[in-house]
């Protein structure tokens, strides 16, 4: 434990020199380990400490260092003033808190991510870096891919959960068959990551160029699509089929072509003889339960849909009591506990984020998250519209539409600090501003 302590110690102090001399790499470096949000984890005090937080704040701190000292200008994005907005309707919801420790630690968390969602934006300032971010979001998601595929077949065959890494609630124990979460906290994160990765991917399947493509783009795909399917994750496969129903309706005149329906009518095969033989490995009962559950059968007496139901209901008696500007940053849990500190209640979360900002941030706290958001989907079409790239173009709309089905699955999962969320929405705005970079348009 020591040896991989002292490696651990070894490989961040490097980093940091390396970030300190250009904090591009804290970005790289961010990307790379966005999967790792559990694996590897210290519990400080109470409170996780993942890589990536350490890696981000290194990142924060050399990149407004290189803004100072070398005298850096800012990129015009137009996000200052909505971005001072939300944070100020964040803070206004301190008012009616009556946890403000906690409430001061989840609002540093999120002025956290905020601060990375902009230094991501910034950073992202060329074709060559938005394809370095490319590179290292693949190597990353490659490792998290297969450590998923372990924990399936590892649970499957027997393995401990020491190994597998699985938590005791998504192990065969619960449903028959594990539901893979790989390093990340649970499986609906760990689908909701496999988006913005899946964005990549279509991105480059879809570029306009002589040179070949990678021939592992298109089993990458499928190997994306079966993990995102054993993430068990209703949420994330909403946001799955919303994604390829909307670039296939962008797409339809370019995906009419043998070659792309010889390509997804094999793709279809693998995956019938694959999820075949996996039913059959199952047996009968326990394919019934893993349809039912991607099915939604449980709509009426599963706990969890009720659960979430019932969320949703305590929510919005929190947001009726304080409509403007919520209960409170971090206090719907407090709220459902009856502010009782020693109630294991106290950790609940709506599991709708929107509704999760409505709760403790009011009217006030959502409209400035929509705002923001809307504003970045504006600035994409904006962007699509005056660019003359066509490879800028592609990843324009397909990066924009893995951003809309990562939202839409916040419908299903809460906690504001989620930080490949902000991250990816850094990219599409990176992605933006390489774009309006010759355009005298200052948005």
């Amino acid at each position: 434990m020591y040896i991989f302590g002292l490696i651990g110690f070894l490989v961040l102090t490097l980093l940091a020199i390396k970030i300190s001399k250009n904090p591009f790499w804290g970005l790289t470096a961010l990307v790379f380990f966005l999967p790792f949000e559990r694996i590897p984890t210290i519990e400080v005090a109470d409170f996780t400490l993942k890589i990536n937080h350490i890696i981000g704040l290194l990142l924060i701190i050399f990149w407004i260092l290189d803004l100072v000292f070398n005298h850096k200008k800012i990129k015009s994005a137009g996000l200052g003033s909505l971005l001072l907005f939300f944070i100020l309707a964040l803070f206004l919801s301190f008012t009616n808190t009556k946890l403000p420790v906690r409430s001061i630690i989840y609002f540093l968390l999120d002025i956290f991510i905020v601060l990375i969602f902009f230094a991501t934006s910034q950073l992202i300032d060329s074709k060559e870096k938005l394809t370095q971010i490319q590179t290292a979001l693949f190597w990353g998601a490659g490792i998290a891919l297969g450590f998923g595929f372990f924990q399936f077949i590892g649970d499957m065959i027997g393995l401990p959960l020491s190994i597998t890494g699985l938590d005791p609630g998504y192990s065969k124990m619960v449903f028959g068959f594990p539901r893979i979460q790989a390093f990340s906290r649970e499986p609906l994160y760990f689908g909701n990551y496999l988006l913005l990765v899946l964005g990549f991917v279509m991105a480059n399947i879809g570029l306009k160029s002589s040179a070949p493509k990678p021939r592992a783009l298109f089993p990458l795909l499928a190997i994306l699509i079966v993990s995102m399917i054993l993430t068990m994750s209703r949420g994330a496969l909403l946001g799955l089929v919303f994604f390829f129903l909307v670039w296939c309706f962008l797409n339809i005149k370019k995906i009419i072509t043998p070659k792309i329906i010889t390509h997804s009518s094999a793709l279809l095969i693998i995956f019938a003889i694959g999820f075949g033989l996996l039913f059959s490995f199952l047996g009968k009962d326990l394919k019934d339960i893993f349809i039912g559950h991607i099915s939604v059968a449980d709509l009426s007496f599963g706990e969890s849909t009720q659960g979430r139901l019932l969320a949703y209901e305590k929510a919005i008696s929190a947001f009726k009591t304080a409509p403007i500007i919520g209960i409170g940053i971090g206090n719907y849990g407090a709220f459902t506990a009856g502010f009782d500190l020693d109630s294991p209640d106290i950790k609940n979360i709506v599991n709708n984020e929107y509704i999760e900002l409505l709760a403790e941030n009011g009217i006030v706290g959502l409209t400035g998250f929509l705002i923001l958001i809307l504003y970045i989907f504006w600035r994409s079409a904006l962007a699509l519209r005056i660019t003359q790239d066509d490879e800028l173009k592609n990843y324009l709309v397909v990066l924009s539409i893995a951003l809309m089905a990562i939202l839409l699955q916040y419908n299903f999962f809460s906690t504001l600090s989620i930080l490949h969320i902000w991250v990816a929405m850094g990219v599409v705005v990176g992605a933006q501003n390489i774009a309006l970079a010759n355009s005298k348009l200052k948005c």
